[in-house]
């Protein structure tokens, strides 16, 4: 009788998101909204703009990879 786990904490989500702050899969929007800006403010020629754009399609992949990577070994 005494060594039964109650049935609340079995039921708890595991790995559960704090309330507060931005998710996650917001952070690559909003690099590249700002990114865009200040790129377009500064008016730089072709070269630059393919090695910026590049690096944040690059980004928008590791990103979510990495996260996603994070999240299954956290739950091993």
């Amino acid at each position: 009788m005494g060594d039964e786990l109650p049935t609340v904490l079995s039921a708890a989500p595991r790995n559960s998101a704090p309330a507060s702050g931005p998710e996650w899969h917001l952070w690559p929007g909003l690099i590249i909204a700002s990114a865009l800006v200040v790129l377009a403010l500064a008016g730089l020629d072709a070269l630059v703009w393919q090695a910026f754009l590049s690096v944040l399609l690059s980004l928008l992949v590791a990103v979510p990879v990495s996260r996603i990577l994070a999240d299954s070994v956290c739950n091993l």
